[in-house]
């Protein structure tokens, strides 16, 4: 290899060169003469080559923080510094400190900078760590700064409630949008709602607001205080809100339909409809009563709801819905009746009686008193016989069972709702009895 006259190891060939050859580096066969290298051997050449495309160069990684004392309601700038010592070191950069892990930055000429909103640091002393990716001169590195995070006096929250109605019927159902917001960073957090017979769980706040959806039937009839709390966060102090909304009592009206039967131990269905115009929502439980009979009528008829329409269920924004409740009424029975025997045989079965009473005294003491006795005993019996005798033609032992007295009736209708007023209506229909 050619070195320069002077240089340690440089033969000259000759007094006076100005270059000669490095001793050692005689180029022989298989030898590059210009550059004294023997052949390539590309095998050593691949398994020598490092795994990795970073330097092995040492950076410093500097971590500045500005300011490094804040509180909760401040943010801070961080700024790195990555040197080396010859090349100004490239790459990227990212921040971590407990949870908070920042977005990846490139290095400009060997700095970059990182903006830390309010909130991102916790309370207390924090490590934040800038980990160096490397480059092709440098090797990875990190480096920290430390920043104090004292807990700043919270700020107020205000709490805005606004229902899409401020008036509606019970059976309605109501959205409450409500937002919170503060002087410094989004709120975040929980509200819950509260009022008119009504508690929600608590829910989170998106972008610093919630919207509740109040179900139909949940809120009492009257003015209602919606109520909505808020919890707070690092920022800011828990905050009420509150709203005013109007609900009307889900009011229905029932009609019943008349009745008709045949024949006393028949029974008949009358059909109830349910109308609501403050769009009563939810079911109403039917039961049935007599309140009006023909004077004096026996075997009563009854009144029940019918099997599987005693409860009427009215669906949301439908304004009726039908049920219905079935009377009954008690059929007529005969009873058997034994024959009677006719007056004048009764008379003379009467007269015979008295002729044995007669004959069976003694001859000796049959005198004038003894015979007016017995004739006194005969007209007696005989009196008794003819007057039974007169209802010779009607059966005797009792009659049957008439059964349910024909006539009108009066039957009353009451429905309870499940409503929060549970709340009662009545209706009436007539049954006829032929």
């Amino acid at each position: 290899m050619a070195c320069a006259a002077g240089s340690p190891n440089c033969t000259l060939a000759a007094t006076g060169n100005t270059y000669g050859e490095l001793s050692g580096f005689g180029a022989g066969a298989g030898y590059d003469e210009a550059t004294g290298l023997g052949s390539l051997n590309v095998a050593n050449v691949v398994n020598g080559w490092p795994a990795s495309t970073t330097g092995t160069g040492t950076a410093t990684v500097a971590v500045a923080a500005s300011p490094s004392s804040i509180t909760t309601a401040q943010g801070t700038t961080i700024t790195v510094t990555v040197t080396g010592a010859s090349a100004t070191p490239t790459g990227t950069v990212v921040l971590t400190s407990g949870s908070f892990a920042s977005a990846t930055k490139s290095l400009v000429s060997g700095t970059v900078t990182f903006n830390l909103s309010p909130g991102l640091l916790a309370v207390g002393t924090d490590a934040v760590k800038a980990s160096y990716s490397g480059d092709a001169t440098y090797a990875a590195a990190n480096g920290t700064a430390t920043v104090t995070v004292t807990q700043a006096p919270l700020l107020p929250s205000t709490v805005t409630v606004t229902p899409a109605s401020t008036s509606i019927d019970a059976g309605q159902t109501l959205s409450v949008p409500v937002t919170v917001t503060g002087a410094g960073a989004t709120p975040t957090g929980t509200v819950t709602l509260s009022g008119g017979g009504y508690t929600s769980s608590a829910q989170t706040l998106v972008a610093g607001a919630y919207t509740f959806a109040i179900p139909a039937n949940s809120l009492s009839a009257g003015a209602d205080t919606l109520t909505v709390n808020y919890g707070g966060d690092t920022n800011y102090a828990a905050g009420v809100g509150t709203a005013t909304v109007t609900v009307t009592a889900s009011a229905y009206a029932l009609t019943a339909t008349a009745a008709t039967v045949a024949s006393p131990g028949g029974s008949a269905t009358s059909t109830v409809t349910l109308n609501s115009s403050t769009d009563y929502t939810g079911t109403v439980t039917l039961t049935c009563a007599l309140t009006s009979s023909p004077s004096g009528a026996s075997d009563l008829p009854s009144c029940s709801p019918t099997s599987g329409s005693g409860t009427i269920t009215v669906a949301a924004g439908t304004p009726g819905a039908t049920g219905s409740v079935t009377v009954a009424t008690t059929a007529a029975t005969a009873s058997m009746k034994r024959p009677r025997i006719g007056g004048w045989a009764e008379a003379g079965s009467g007269a015979a009686l008295a002729l044995l009473v007669f004959f069976g005294i003694p001859a000796r003491r049959r005198g004038w008193r003894a015979m007016l006795g017995a004739l006194v005993l005969l007209a007696t019996l005989g009196s008794l016989a003819a007057c039974g005798g007169g209802s010779s033609g009607s059966g005797g032992g009792g009659g049957g069972n008439p059964g349910t007295t024909t006539g009108s009736y009066t039957f009353t209708v009451t429905g309870t709702g499940s409503d929060p007023a549970k709340t009662v209506e009545t209706t009436t229909f007539t049954l006829t009895v032929n």
